[in-house]
């Protein structure tokens, strides 16, 4: 079955209709969809995508259908990037599809200068990405307030390390059911400013 009969048949091929706005993905009739007990995966491998010997695109997911988590996961993949990717930008993208958000390019957000960070930061009342962290230290996320105590333990750290932490704390700030409102909103500026 192909990737577009597969997504229609479990009613969510806006899905697929929405990430085109964040990702250049091929036609979801160029992509097949194989049986999950087709391949041998870890029993925490949720989705994979590859190219059979004649490069054609497949996929598979474990739960029919998959979370959207784990479909937008897929989705980078699909769209010709690696682990790297999608492990850090699964979360981001299957927010932008879940709240329709205007078209940008999720995979900019691995490109952002620490100068674009800070001056969506200034727009929230933060005068450096710095103060981010510190502010964000007495959060309830633990793994967050982690990031941001190994950060300072590094103590001044380059400019690509500061970006690093901040991305890994709106990615665990975006796994959590509902995300704090400040990262919705510094997300969605992020978005807008880098928008197509």
């Amino acid at each position: 079955m192909n990737l577009k009969d597969y997504l229609e048949k479990h009613g969510i091929m806006n899905w697929y209709e929405w990430a085109t706005k964040y990702l250049k993905l091929p036609s979801p009739e160029e992509v097949e969809v194989l049986p999950y007990g087709t391949f041998k995966f870890q029993p925490t491998v949720n989705g994979f995508t590859g190219r059979d010997e004649k490069g054609k695109l497949y996929v598979t997911f474990k739960n029919n259908p998959p979370n959207l988590e784990t479909f937008s996961h897929e989705l980078i993949h699909l769209a010709g990037h690696g682990e790297i990717y999608a492990f850090n930008l699964d979360v981001f993208l299957a927010y932008a599809i879940k709240h329709d958000l205007p078209p940008f390019n999720v995979l900019a957000l691995l490109d952002l200068s620490l100068n674009q960070v800070e001056s969506v930061l200034r727009e929230f009342g933060f005068k450096s990405i710095d103060e981010y962290f510190n502010h964000r230290l007495t959060c309830e996320n633990e793994q967050v307030r982690l990031l941001i105590h190994c950060r300072k333990i590094l103590g001044d750290c380059s400019d690509i390390m500061k970006l690093i932490t901040f991305i890994q704390i709106l990615y665990e700030f975006f796994r959590e059911p509902n995300p704090p409102e400040l990262e919705q909103k510094i997300f969605r500026k992020i978005a807008e400013k880098n928008g197509v």
